[in-house]
């Protein structure tokens, strides 16, 4: 485990929108705002291959990210 240096939550919200193409800037605050309250947010729902492009893409912003199965 490591720690990682906490970003500005602009900077989140920023690497979430060059990110995620269909993310707009008031989703990207609201998924931001959550995360920062919660500890943790889901950012979308997508097809496994899709899912694991974003999360390496937010990873190498320097977010902490992970995919898992949608639960039913």
């Amino acid at each position: 485990m490591h720690a990682v240096a906490p970003h500005s939550r602009e900077y989140v919200a920023r690497v979430l929108v060059q990110t995620i193409p269909e993310l707009q800037q008031a989703d990207a605050y609201v998924v931001m705002q959550k995360a920062h309250k919660q500890g943790m947010a889901v950012v979308g729902v997508w097809v496994f291959e899709i899912a694991e492009a974003y999360c390496a893409s937010l990873k190498s912003g320097g977010l902490i990210c992970s995919v898992t199965e949608e639960s039913d």
